[in-house]
Order: C-alpha cells, then structure tokens, then sequence
C-alpha cells in the first residue's frame, strides 16, 4: 500500500484531465481512494495536493 505523500508524487507525473490523449480521471476511482485514508491530516494533505497539481496544470483553450 502507498502513503498519501506517494500518492500525489504519482498524481504529479501524469495528467489528471479526462480529455482525450490520455489522463487519469479520477471520477472514476478518486472516492474510493479518499475513503480509505486514515486521518483527517491525509485527507487534506491529499486536497492540498490535488489543488496544486491542477493549479499548475496547463488551462484548455477550448474551455471559458
């Protein structure tokens, strides 16, 4: 099992999008991963941690 921290390294590598060329959607499986943290400290490390990586992901031109 992976800790939440190595989690979000992962999640760094990849795209989180569902848009064609790829991704990873997590509607898909997302709440199943957050109902198994442990505390509420992981539970907000990961937020924080999503929230950043789509901060830094490039905006799609296609959406307003």
């Amino acid at each position: 099992m992976i800790d939440t921290n190595e989690l979000l390294a992962i999640l760094a590598k990849i795209h989180l999008g569902d848009s064609e060329g790829g991704g990873f959607n997590l509607d898909w499986n997302g709440a199943k991963l957050a109902a198994r943290l442990q505390s509420v400290a992981d539970l907000t490390r990961l937020i924080e941690g999503l929230l950043s990586h789509l901060e830094a992901e490039p905006r799609d031109p296609r959406q307003r």
